[in-house]
């Protein structure tokens, strides 16, 4: 084999995934289908959590909320990003 030939034999640069990768594609889709403002319900069905936990993260100030009665609404996109500062720390 020539030196001319060896050159088109390198092994192709892998792309690397974007550092915002989960926070971009990831965890958007998972939250698609559910409304900007969810309740604690809403929530655990997603996250697994329990509902005490994500009151804890409204009263931690870790996500937006609006509390009417005894009802919570977190915003969609504050609990995205609760969740993706979350994974990158571990």
């Amino acid at each position: 084999m020539t030196m001319r030939n060896q050159k088109y034999k390198r092994p192709l640069k892998t792309t690397a995934l974007p550092r915002n990768f989960i926070k971009v594609f990831i965890l958007p889709h998972k939250f698609k289908e559910y409304p900007d403002m969810m309740t604690t319900q809403q929530l655990r069905q997603i996250t697994g959590h329990s509902i005490s936990v994500i009151i804890l993260w409204c009263k931690d100030e870790k996500v937006r909320y609006v509390r009417s009665h005894n009802t919570y609404f977190i915003q969609k996109q504050s609990t995205i990003n609760y969740l993706y500062e979350r994974e990158m720390q571990n």
